[in-house]
Protein backbone atom coordinates (compact mmCIF):
# COMPACT_ATOMS: atom_id res chain seq x y z
CA UNK A 1 0.00 0.00 0.00
CA UNK A 2 1.51 3.24 -0.93
CA UNK A 3 0.46 6.33 0.94
CA UNK A 4 -1.94 4.07 3.34
CA UNK A 5 -4.67 3.18 -0.16
CA UNK A 6 -5.17 -0.19 -1.24
CA UNK A 7 -3.69 -1.58 -4.53
CA UNK A 8 -5.14 -1.71 -7.73
CA UNK A 9 -6.54 -5.01 -8.60
CA UNK A 10 -5.85 -6.71 -12.09
CA UNK A 11 -8.93 -6.36 -13.90
CA UNK A 12 -9.16 -9.13 -17.11
CA UNK A 13 -9.12 -7.64 -20.17
CA UNK A 14 -11.26 -8.97 -23.25
CA UNK A 15 -10.63 -7.58 -26.85
CA UNK A 16 -13.36 -5.24 -28.22
CA UNK A 17 -14.86 -7.18 -30.93
CA UNK A 18 -16.49 -4.79 -34.06
CA UNK A 19 -18.70 -6.76 -36.53
CA UNK A 20 -18.18 -4.84 -39.58
CA UNK A 21 -20.37 -5.72 -42.81
CA UNK A 22 -19.37 -6.44 -46.09
CA UNK A 23 -20.89 -5.63 -49.63
CA UNK A 24 -21.02 -9.28 -51.26
CA UNK A 25 -21.00 -7.33 -54.79
CA UNK A 26 -19.22 -4.39 -53.72
CA UNK A 27 -16.49 -5.46 -50.95
CA UNK A 28 -14.47 -1.97 -51.53
CA UNK A 29 -17.62 -0.07 -50.54
CA UNK A 30 -18.25 0.85 -46.96
CA UNK A 31 -21.84 0.13 -45.24
CA UNK A 32 -22.88 3.79 -43.81
CA UNK A 33 -25.27 5.09 -41.07
CA UNK A 34 -26.02 8.58 -40.36
CA UNK A 35 -29.08 10.41 -39.17
CA UNK A 36 -31.00 11.73 -41.93
CA UNK A 37 -29.46 9.57 -44.90
CA UNK A 38 -30.43 6.29 -46.00
CA UNK A 39 -28.69 3.07 -44.77
CA UNK A 40 -26.40 0.80 -46.84
CA UNK A 41 -23.10 0.54 -48.78
CA UNK A 42 -21.75 3.40 -50.17
CA UNK A 43 -18.42 5.78 -51.33
CA UNK A 44 -18.15 9.11 -49.72
CA UNK A 45 -16.45 12.12 -51.70
CA UNK A 46 -14.27 14.61 -50.12
CA UNK A 47 -13.52 18.00 -51.63
CA UNK A 48 -11.91 20.79 -51.15
CA UNK A 49 -13.37 24.88 -51.93
CA UNK A 50 -11.36 27.34 -52.71
CA UNK A 51 -14.14 29.84 -51.54
CA UNK A 52 -12.06 33.26 -52.80
CA UNK A 53 -11.94 31.95 -56.41
CA UNK A 54 -14.97 29.09 -55.82
CA UNK A 55 -13.57 26.71 -57.06
CA UNK A 56 -13.00 23.00 -56.52
CA UNK A 57 -9.40 22.38 -55.52
CA UNK A 58 -9.07 18.51 -54.25
CA UNK A 59 -11.94 15.52 -54.43
CA UNK A 60 -11.15 12.57 -53.19
CA UNK A 61 -13.35 9.31 -52.86
CA UNK A 62 -13.48 6.34 -49.31
CA UNK A 63 -15.81 3.97 -48.92
CA UNK A 64 -18.95 5.41 -46.54
CA UNK A 65 -17.60 4.13 -43.40
CA UNK A 66 -14.32 6.23 -43.63
CA UNK A 67 -15.05 9.68 -41.04
CA UNK A 68 -14.32 13.04 -43.40
CA UNK A 69 -11.88 13.76 -40.44
CA UNK A 70 -9.38 10.80 -41.18
CA UNK A 71 -8.58 12.66 -44.47
CA UNK A 72 -8.78 15.72 -43.86
CA UNK A 73 -4.98 16.73 -43.32
CA UNK A 74 -3.36 14.20 -45.86
CA UNK A 75 -5.41 15.76 -48.43
CA UNK A 76 -4.81 19.39 -47.08
CA UNK A 77 -1.22 18.67 -47.41
CA UNK A 78 -1.24 17.27 -50.97
CA UNK A 79 -2.71 20.14 -52.00
CA UNK A 80 -0.33 22.10 -50.61
CA UNK A 81 2.67 20.78 -51.58
CA UNK A 82 1.04 20.13 -55.42
CA UNK A 83 0.14 23.66 -55.99
CA UNK A 84 1.83 25.37 -53.55
CA UNK A 85 -1.03 26.80 -51.56
CA UNK A 86 -0.48 29.32 -48.92
CA UNK A 87 -3.43 28.25 -46.62
CA UNK A 88 -3.97 31.16 -44.57
CA UNK A 89 -7.57 29.94 -42.75
CA UNK A 90 -9.72 27.10 -43.55
CA UNK A 91 -13.78 26.91 -42.81
CA UNK A 92 -14.46 23.70 -40.72
CA UNK A 93 -17.57 21.87 -39.45
CA UNK A 94 -18.12 20.61 -36.38
CA UNK A 95 -17.66 17.10 -37.57
CA UNK A 96 -13.54 17.92 -37.77
CA UNK A 97 -13.30 18.75 -34.48
CA UNK A 98 -11.03 15.60 -33.78
CA UNK A 99 -8.08 14.69 -31.18
CA UNK A 100 -6.09 13.89 -34.96
CA UNK A 101 -7.02 17.14 -36.59
CA UNK A 102 -5.78 19.21 -33.49
CA UNK A 103 -2.59 17.28 -33.59
CA UNK A 104 -2.15 18.22 -36.92
CA UNK A 105 -1.72 22.00 -35.86
CA UNK A 106 1.78 22.65 -34.28
CA UNK A 107 0.63 26.49 -32.99
CA UNK A 108 -0.24 29.62 -34.67
CA UNK A 109 0.67 29.22 -38.50
CA UNK A 110 2.09 26.32 -38.69
CA UNK A 111 0.78 22.98 -40.37
CA UNK A 112 1.71 19.18 -39.72
CA UNK A 113 5.30 17.96 -38.69
CA UNK A 114 6.30 21.97 -38.64
CA UNK A 115 5.09 22.87 -42.18
CA UNK A 116 4.61 26.61 -42.45
CA UNK A 117 1.47 28.10 -43.67
CA UNK A 118 3.28 31.44 -43.89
Amino acid sequence: MAHGQKPLKDKEREAEVKETKVSRTDPDSGYMIRDGKPKGFFYLDHRTVDGRHAIITDTHVTPANVHDSIVYLERLDRQRERFEFNVGAVGLDAGYATAGIARGWEGPGVWRAGKSSA
